[in-house]
């Protein structure tokens, strides 16, 4: 049986689904062309630019809009702490990449897709089930068209920035 999300976490799962796609394609990549300096090179670049153009607003929002209403409805939670945590090395890992493309190690690829896949498995089944199951149906309402107006301004900005490109 199916469960259907919760309207506020659509586009999360959306992306979610995204980034597993990514995680697995690494994985896979690795495991076929990992001897090739050159395709690990090109996969670290790869992964810079889906964090810029994929991860980094996802994360925004989650971080800027989701976890704050969790925590003020919900108080401290160990799962908010451990996605915060893991986000810090997913971001150091691409920070490494951008700046010693070069350097970039198998490890690195490897360790950035099985971070990123039970990352998102994470927010899934314990984030995402404990919003569902705890936050009240008005503030869910709330944070739903909170983050629906966050998107439709994320949009036009990108859509302003990419005109000059």
């Amino acid at each position: 049986m199916s469960t259907q999300r919760h309207e506020a976490l659509l586009q999360f799962s959306y992306d979610h689904h995204h980034g597993l796609v990514m995680s697995h394609r690494l994985q896979r990549y690795v495991q076929q062309y990992g001897s090739n300096a050159s395709v690990v090179i090109e996969l670290g670049r790869v992964i810079v630019g889906f964090f810029d153009k994929e991860l980094a607003d996802h994360f925004k929002q989650e971080e800027e809009i989701l976890f704050p209403a969790m925590e003020v409805e919900l108080g401290d939670l160990p799962v908010i702490a451990e996605l915060r945590e893991e986000r810090t090395r997913l971001r150091s890992l691409v920070e490494w990449m951008r700046t010693h493309q070069s350097g970039v190690s198998v490890d690195d690829i490897r360790s950035f897709a099985d971070l990123l896949e039970s990352h998102i498995r994470k927010e899934e089944r314990v984030l995402f089930k404990t919003f569902e199951e705890q936050i009240p149906a008005e503030t869910a309402e709330k944070l739903a068209a909170q983050l629906k107006h966050d998107k439709l301004l994320t949009n036009a900005h990108t859509r302003r920035i990419s005109q000059w490109d």
